[in-house]
């Protein structure tokens, strides 16, 4: 009798095991997660090479994907070509599969379709949109017309919904930028008959008309800047703005029990999403990494955000910290930004200023 129970008990183990691991098997996202937090926990600081159990081995082209890792270190493994159409890898990599192409949803057009190397573009169907720098489950429906007074400046797109101006303010503008011209060309007409006068005037001496002209054409920059006066142009605020925020930047320190992590909500709820990429390649995060976890985590941006800063905190080790990320925004003309979350970060007590010279 307990022979019986015991070989029930195994089956019963068996087919828990098995019935585990089906959805692994039937889900082709859950495996490449899993691949891709292997090859993430081993990824090397060499962007041509990934590790393979000690190895390290060349990465595949774009296109490709490693069939069979290598034998001897620093050489190329066995790697076979994505299926044109259904996945691809858009950069070289060490993953031992392809990524599977976007489908565009039913309110989207294609723009451009899959290939080996690269993944499908969709974009938002005729009257419709869906602003880039906040992805949409579903595009938005554009606005029919401009409200009573307003009238259409930019028409609606893929990418941006009409947009409206007062049409009291461009009236406005454009009767003072006329009065402004008139007063301009009648006080030339004024000052080159004043000079034709007194050049008359002189006895003994005639001068030819284009001899005045040339005169008169010759101090006219000096007359126009006196009537318009000198204002700096935007480009010398803009290197002054820049100057001013040469000054270095006061290193922060963590106060007791803090982690790191706890910061990396204020990061992304402050770092402009257009902006988000070429911070993490500021941070030396590959573009393979990147487009793997919009991948994984398809429609989730903060997750897409949050999993690559892990990465990036797992990589760098006892080097990371909080002053990395801020300078790293303040690198790619973020500074404002980085200031914002530095004031955050400094009135929720989780850093202090660091008071040493």
């Amino acid at each position: 009798m307990s022979g019986i129970l015991g070989s029930i008990a195994l089956l019963c183990l068996v087919g828990t095991t098995v019935a585990a691991a089906l959805p692994m098997m039937r889900d082709p996202i859950l495996s490449h997660r899993a691949a891709w937090k292997w090859k993430r926990s081993t990824y090397d600081a060499d962007p041509d090479f990934y590790n393979e159990r000690g190895k390290k081995c060349k990465n595949c082209p774009a296109g490709y994907y490693v069939k069979v890792d290598c034998e001897i270190s620093e050489t190329s493994g066995t790697c076979a070509p994505c299926t044109e159409g259904t996945d691809y890898t858009e950069y070289p990599s060490g993953l031992s599969f392809c990524l599977p192409c976007r489908r565009c949803k039913p309110d989207e057009e294609v723009v451009s379709r899959c290939t080996s190397t690269r993944n499908t573009v969709c974009r938002c169907q005729e009257g419709y949109y869906c602003p880039p720098e906040h992805p949409c489950e579903v595009c938005l429906i554009c606005t029919a017309r401009c409200p009573k007074g307003k009238h259409m400046v930019r028409p609606c797109n893929a990418t941006a919904d009409i947009q409206c101006d007062d049409r009291t303010e461009n009236s406005s503008s454009l009767i003072v930028g006329v009065v402004v011209a008139v007063v301009i060309v009648v006080f030339l007409i004024i000052l080159i008959y004043i000079i034709f006068w007194k050049k008359a005037a002189v006895p003994g001496r005639r001068h030819s008309g284009s001899e005045s002209l040339l005169w008169l054409f010759q101090g006219c920059p000096n007359i126009l800047t006196r009537i318009c006066g000198s204002r700096r142009s935007e480009r010398d605020d803009n290197e002054q703005n820049r100057t001013l925020e040469t000054r270095e930047r006061r290193p922060l320190l963590p106060e007791t029990g803090v982690d790191l992590r706890q910061s990396f909500s204020i990061f992304l709820n402050n770092v402009p999403f257009k902006q988000w990429k070429t911070f993490l390649r500021e941070l030396r995060v590959s573009d393979n990494e990147i487009s793997v976890a919009e991948q994984n985590y398809h429609g989730d941006v903060r997750e897409q955000q949050i999993q690559l800063l892990n990465s990036w905190l797992d990589r760098t080790g006892s080097k990371a910290s909080v002053n990395t990320l801020l300078d790293a925004l303040c690198k790619i003309d973020l500074r404002g930004v980085a200031e914002k979350i530095e004031d955050e970060l400094v009135q929720t007590s989780q850093y202090k200023y660091d008071t040493e010279d």
